[in-house]
């Protein structure tokens, strides 16, 4: 599943972070006259009254007919936030199949430069197996000049609590594998940057991967409660466990949203079609055992 992203392994890079893409949300909903809050960690979804969600955030609450649930499955399980008994019911069973994976990538910015003397083409990857661990390198990721590391298990949390000498080892040590990489370190262009989505409390892990047997579903829904993300992907052609099917099953909640609004209301939003176009590249794949 998460090597199925259509946008190749490395998947969607945003410039920014996600953070930077939230903020440009907001811009664009508080031009539209939208009542949008940030920055409130929600503790409990409830029900009052027939049409009316509240979100308890401590010493806020907010109120709206619909809600949609983007908190990361690890936040879920681990029960963070409090719903009512139905929603809980609901949402369990559609989780119990789904195990959240560890990963931790490291991302080393690297001048294009490099790339192009070399003729790498994206997505390059290579798998290096070193004693008991294993680690995926991609070299130019996803198009862009940079190599990604990708470690999972124990590796990836011991990764999240290394210094920045010891994460620079890290990559001496993974990248001297690789006789195409060398002289890499004459060209990288900023920080390295580590991620931290499995001792991030506010992530629980990276993503979701299915148990064998188990069966996705779309952005399930209990009265006005709906879930989305990457692990509410039923097709795995729309690539689940991956920022490109978050925003697919995104997309799927807002029209239940919408559709719920219509036939309450009667209200329909302006029509527009948007198409997504992919044009995936095949990464090529290199096993180097030490």
């Amino acid at each position: 599943e998460f090597f199925g992203d259509p946008y190749g392994s490395g998947g969607y890079q945003i410039k920014g972070g996600i953070g930077d893409v939230i903020n440009k949300m907001v811009g664009t909903l508080t031009t539209q006259k939208v009542n949008i809050h940030t920055g409130s960690r929600v503790q409990s979804v409830e029900h009052v009254g027939n049409n009316v969600v509240r979100l308890d955030a401590g010493e806020k609450q907010h109120f709206a007919g619909w809600n949609i649930v983007t908190a990361p499955i690890g936040v879920l399980k681990r029960g963070d936030i409090q719903f009512d008994r139905d929603v809980k019911a609901k949402i369990d069973s559609r989780i119990e199949d789904l195990a959240v994976a560890r990963l931790t990538k490291v991302f080393v910015p690297i001048k294009e430069s490099f790339f192009k003397e070399r003729g790498f083409e994206a997505n390059t990857r290579y798998n290096i197996i070193s004693g008991d661990t294993m680690v995926v390198v991609l070299v130019l990721t996803a198009g862009k000049p940079g190599i990604t590391i990708m470690a999972g298990g124990k590796l990836a949390a011991q990764l999240e609590d290394m210094t920045d000498s010891q994460i620079k080892r890290f990559v001496e040590d993974s990248f001297r594998h690789v006789n195409s990489l060398k002289g890499w370190e004459n060209f990288v262009d900023g920080d390295i940057y580590v991620t931290h989505w499995n001792s991030d409390p506010l992530s629980s892990g990276a993503f979701t991967a299915n148990r064998p047997g188990g069966q996705r579903v779309y952005s399930p829904r209990q009265w006005r409660v709906i879930f989305a993300g990457e692990a509410f992907v039923a097709d795995n052609r729309r690539s689940p466990s991956t920022l490109a099917g978050a925003h697919i099953s995104g997309l799927y909640a807002g029209r239940r949203v919408l559709a719920g609004l219509e036939k309450e209301t009667g209200y329909k939003p302006p029509s527009r079609t948007r198409k997504l176009v992919v044009a995936p590249r095949l990464s090529l794949q290199k096993h180097i055992i030490h």
